[in-house]
């Protein structure tokens, strides 16, 4: 929701959220949320909320169509930018209450619907005239629809700078923010309808004149303007994006539809735009209608622009997104290449592969985290092996498997073994390949015990473990490994157990010795209950 706002108005409020954000206060109110709702007086209410399983009161005072002031237990005090507490509550006064009201005031309206299917040609101007006569916005609506069919085939530019000065017209009317939104909507709405309709009279270019125009009125308006719902003007894109790729496969004429083409490869050239979805964009458009190499080479050449221009922008990974599915083999040079690496650091690569990794073919995932890995700090590098487990990759594609044995040095992250010796190949050679390795960079394993255990362990060496771990383990190292090793290894074990309790009797006694035998019993009796019966003196274990 955006900040800001002199007021909230019931009938601008839905505009001020996203579709889920609304979803999910209807689902929280419907859940039964709100425990209260009093009327005070006439334009003052208490409330009793629940949420994030907190009951928090609230109390608002309205205007007749509008929120005049908010006091919330929560310390939110005001009437603009509201806390989640009154967000939910106005959401319920203006569906249950406000919205309840006015279907009771309207309802004799709602009956008496205007026909006017029987009507003559003479009588609907006769009203139209009447319509515009005393109604200015009304009149220069109906100027601007009609010119819509004055105009050439082909003249997206005249359209879009008539709607333009519309929009200007529209927004002196009001200077408030929400409704100038709305009217903006509203107008590339008419256009939407003006293109389908001349596209059911087979007036496909002059239908795919106006939805273009639709679509570049939308992104002029949100470059211009400090948008307060972005996800509203994206919704209407896409939807006028899905009808343009409709119209334009009813062209036949090249050179017609060669003209839309040109001009939608230089509107994605322009700073207002910015693709918002991977596969529904002008890219992808301009790409399923035009296949040749010239074409996707102007393609290519301008998405390493946008890739450049977009760094921080909202949308810059959908621009990186279509480069991909593009052209992947360029798409990785590009990245790699001084001129990206002076705009974007590797730690902004490392987000991409974060959030866009799993949509990436392995190749191309490894090759990139290869490349990004030494550039990282500390920090970075272990975030980058997070992101590196967590997707579903296929590790037969990396040739390098020295690869994992060395983020394992740098990481110590056990998980990196198990990636390991789960590659296609003998277990026997898998260990002895990370032997000579570690060996080689200067490991001795038993000065590094927990490298030389979790080699053992992922190579399902379990016998050979529990004999490493009665040698040089601790036991702390013993109930760190133990849970994962057969009922076999495990009796090995048990003699490690009995010398630790004679041992640490022997030299340690009071509440504190008392409280670290009993935890390693507890552990004991969780990991080792299948093998407690064969212990001869199980006295040795008592507490």
């Amino acid at each position: 929701m955006s900040a800001g706002l002199q007021t909230i108005n019931f009938d601008e409020f839905e505009h001020l959220f996203t579709e889920a954000e609304l979803f999910s206060m209807q689902q929280t109110l419907e859940s039964g949320a709100l425990i209260k709702a009093n009327q005070v007086t006439k334009n003052t209410w208490n409330y009793c909320l629940r949420y994030g399983g907190i009951l928090t009161d609230c109390e608002v005072k309205y205007n007749l169509k509008s929120v005049k002031q908010v006091h919330c237990a929560c310390g939110f005090k005001g009437n603009s930018k509201l806390c989640k507490h009154s967000q939910h509550i106005i959401y319920w006064h203006i569906i249950k209450i406000h919205q309840r009201s006015n279907d009771i005031m309207y309802v004799s309206d709602s009956k008496a619907e205007i026909n006017l299917q029987n009507n003559t040609q003479d009588e609907l101007a006769f009203y139209l005239k009447s319509l515009v006569r005393n109604n200015p916005k009304a009149k220069k609506w109906l100027e601007f629809l009609l010119k819509l069919g004055q105009f050439k085939e082909i003249e997206i530019s005249n359209i879009v700078e008539e709607s333009n000065q519309f929009i200007l017209f529209l927004n002196e009317l009001s200077k408030n923010a929400i409704t100038q939104e709305k009217n903006i909507l509203q107008l590339s709405n008419d256009l939407y309808y003006a293109s389908l309709r001349y596209y059911s009279l087979s007036d496909v270019n002059r239908a795919c004149s106006i939805m273009i125009a639709a679509i570049e009125i939308l992104y002029i308006q949100m470059a211009k303007r400090k948008t307060l719902n972005v996800q509203k003007f994206h919704l209407a894109i896409e939807k006028y994006l899905d009808a343009l790729n409709q119209i334009l496969t009813a062209i036949i004429a090249p050179q017609s539809l060669n003209t839309f083409l040109r001009y939608l490869m230089e509107f994605t050239r322009s700073k207002n735009y910015y693709p918002s979805k991977k596969d529904l964009n002008l890219f992808t458009t301009i790409r399923s209608r035009l296949k040749h190499k010239t074409i996707e080479k102007e393609l290519v050449d301008t998405l390493q622009s946008k890739c450049l221009e977009s760094v921080n922008h909202p949308f810059e990974f959908y621009t990186w997104d279509i480069y991909y599915q593009l052209d992947s083999d360029g798409f990785l040079r590009f990245l790699k290449s001084p001129a990206f690496s002076k705009k974007v650091t590797p730690a902004g690569i490392l987000t991409y592969l974060g959030t866009r990794g799993k949509e990436l073919d392995s190749k191309y995932y490894f090759e990139l985290f290869k490349w990004i890995f030494p550039k990282l700090n500390n920090d970075l590098q272990e975030l980058s092996i997070t992101y590196l487990l967590d997707q579903d990759i296929n590790w037969q594609f990396n040739s390098d498997h020295e690869l994992i044995l060395r983020l394992y040095l740098s990481s110590k992250n056990s998980n990196l073994l198990k990636v390991y010796f789960n590659l296609e190949i003998e277990k026997n050679i898998l260990y002895q390949t990370a032997m000579d390795f570690f060996t080689l960079n200067g490991f001795i394993l038993e000065e590094h015990p927990d490298i030389y255990f979790d080699l053992l362990l992922d190579s399902q060496q379990f016998k050979l473990l529990a004999n490493e771990l009665c040698r040089i383990g601790t036991i702390e190292q013993i109930m760190h490994y133990d849970p994962e090793l057969p009922i076999d290894a495990k009796l090995i074990l048990l003699k490690a157990y009995s010398d630790y309790f004679k041992n640490f009797r022997k030299h340690n006694i009071g509440p504190k010795a008392t409280k670290r035998l009993r935890l390693i019993s507890m552990h004991l009796m969780k990991h080792y209950s299948m093998v407690m019966s064969t212990i001869k003196n199980p006295e040795e274990f008592a507490i």
